[in-house]
């Protein structure tokens, strides 16, 4: 699509649990071919309460903060 850039993949545990193989060699795949990907933890709240914010999600764990940090840079 003329004027659309990708900037990347953002991977979201489905589960508070470890990966399973398969899944994690799926997302590996998926995500040769974006420009950079990032895997997110699975975060409870994000099941049922509404969006987070950006104030939330600063408040959030360290690799959801490098997530936002990386992706505010990529966009300004």
């Amino acid at each position: 699509m003329p004027g659309v850039q990708l900037l990347g993949l953002v991977l979201i545990a489905d589960a508070p649990t470890k990966l399973p193989k398969a899944l994690k060699e799926y997302s590996k795949l998926v995500g040769g071919g974006a420009p950079r990907t990032w895997d997110l933890p699975w975060v409870e709240e994000w099941r049922t309460d509404s969006p987070a914010t950006n104030s939330d999600l600063r408040s959030s764990n360290r690799k959801l903060r490098r997530f936002i940090r990386s992706a505010e840079h990529l966009i300004t």
